[in-house]
């Protein structure tokens, strides 16, 4: 438990701090690897893998999703390899490499698909926590494919993969912000396409979602 709360306030960190974020993942790292809990060192390569993207240190943070990946891989954890191939999309369109970040989006929800709450799921500790996150990996990876669409000017498919995001941000809590942010990609696209009164609809959505987010922010 100590090592899932290291990695848990590591994960926190995420686009706010950095060195804060690397020191709990790699505290947690030391610590799995005294007691040989390999979940939890696979844990804390993700962890450091994010990061270093945060930090623009490309190929350390190759290494460490590529560790994560072999021990996820081996230990069938379909949800937490979802998430490493999501952190390897975005680590490739960070490099441009649309194509292939755009393979690793659709290798994302390839694994998620492989998680179906059923009889089976349930008995094996499947829960609304699980399937909170199962919501969230999908979301985030339609997202990342409608911004590659978005950069190879395929502008349809972006429109339709950032309306995928939307209906899935839906599903997660607190993503307002996020289903902002797909409304207003949306508002760019469509002015790229002339589609002006669309675009003004697209940004006045966006604007709405961020009130209400601010308002509901206000109120805690």
């Amino acid at each position: 438990t100590y090592v899932k709360n290291l990695n848990l306030i590591s994960e926190n960190y995420f686009n706010l701090n950095q060195e804060k974020g690397i020191f709990y993942a790699k505290e947690g790292m030391k610590i799995s690897k005294n007691l040989n809990w390999t979940k939890g060192i696979a844990l804390s390569h993700l962890n450091l893998g994010t990061h270093y993207i945060s930090k623009a240190e490309y190929s350390i943070s190759a290494k460490h999703l590529k560790a994560a990946e072999k021990i996820f891989s081996e230990q069938n954890e379909y949800l937490l390899l979802a998430k490493v191939y999501n952190q390897f999309g975005v680590l490739n369109a960070n490099r441009a490499g649309f194509g292939e970040s755009m393979s690793y989006f659709f290798k994302a929800l390839k694994y998620c698909e492989k998680i179906r709450p059923n009889e089976q799921t349930e008995k094996s500790g499947f829960n609304d926590e699980q399937a909170k996150t199962k919501n969230y990996i999908q979301a985030k990876a339609f997202l990342g494919i409608a911004n590659m669409y978005n950069a190879i000017e395929n502008y349809n498919k972006a429109l339709l993969y950032y309306d995928k995001a939307i209906i899935a941000f839906k599903d997660c809590p607190n993503q307002l912000g996020s289903i902002a942010m797909c409304h207003a990609s949306k508002g760019i696209v469509f002015g790229k396409q002339n589609r002006n009164k669309e675009a003004i609809k697209a940004f006045q959505l966006a604007e709405k979602d961020l009130r209400v987010q601010n308002n509901k922010s206000l109120l805690i």
